[in-house]
């Protein structure tokens, strides 16, 4: 009678024990599938972000290259691009002059003055 005893509690013991070593395996196992699920979609992202750096950069050549042909091909806007851009720089050189030496109207110095 003791020995049955005995042996079921051994039993109900090593049931337990079975159940816990299940039960840390399968908490084993989730954590590892969550973790590399997490390294695999940080990946995926990097790889993303690289492959959309990348369209970029081609685009913006690609978007240069049309540009020079456009322009290869228009040489009278080109010209006149060209013009606008000198008078504007010109224009900017000349008002940072006055700036700079405190220039403006004539008006606003009194050149007779002694």
């Amino acid at each position: 009678h003791l020995g049955r005893k005995a042996a079921r509690r051994w039993a109900r013991k090593k049931a337990e024990l079975e159940a816990m070593n299940a039960l840390m395996n399968a908490s084993a196992i989730t954590i590892q599938r969550v973790h590399r699920g997490h390294k695999g979609r940080v990946a995926a992202s990097d790889v993303r972000m690289e492959m959309a750096e990348f369209i970029a950069q081609i685009r913006e050549e690609e978007a240069k290259q049309d540009e020079e042909e456009y322009w290869k091909t228009h040489t009278f806007a080109r010209y006149k691009r060209d013009v606008k851009a000198f008078v504007r720089t010109l224009a900017e050189s000349v008002r940072s002059i006055q700036v700079g030496t405190g220039g403006g109207d004539p008006e606003d110095h009194d050149f007779g003055a002694t």
